[in-house]
């Protein structure tokens, strides 16, 4: 049976695509100041829910703050994992120039043991292309930056 295509207006970042009963549905997203992301939203089949578009709202809405405390973990991570390249001097003032958006995943509600929506912004890192450095939200707040 062929899946039929679906779409549904997501305000947060406008027409996300589905297929059949499929509850994943996927876009692009501006994340500003980071960039464009592709999405995936673990929804409903009939899209995301209100608990999702909401905490992918906190997240729009506290960017600034999220880069200023996501920095420092993620150097870290890249530092302390043995990433980073030799001859590569990397702090939270040039991290943001040497990465690339990639995706943005959110969560479905039930992903996360407390209860709150997980979504996860991932970047490229030119020196190391087979993963992807992430920045864990949990109701639009930092919890955790980790590679994939």
């Amino acid at each position: 049976m062929p899946m039929f295509p679906k779409s549904v207006e997501w305000p947060p970042a406008g027409t996300l695509q589905g297929k059949g009963r499929s509850k994943v549905w996927e876009g692009r997203i501006a994340i500003a100041p980071f960039g464009e992301f592709d999405l995936r939203v673990h929804g409903t089949a009939e899209g995301p829910t209100p608990a999702q578009t909401g905490a992918m709202q906190k997240v729009l809405a506290n960017t600034a703050a999220l880069r200023d405390t996501a920095g420092a973990p993620m150097v870290e991570v890249i530092v302390e994992g043995g990433i980073l390249p030799d001859g590569l001097a990397l702090d939270t003032a040039s991290l943001w120039s040497q990465l690339k958006p990639s995706f943005v995943e959110v969560a479905q509600p039930d992903y996360d043991p407390s209860g709150a929506i997980a979504i996860s912004l991932g970047f490229e890192m030119p020196w190391w292309d087979e993963h992807l450095l992430h920045i864990r939200t949990l109701e639009g707040e930092f919890d955790e930056a980790y590679p994939e």
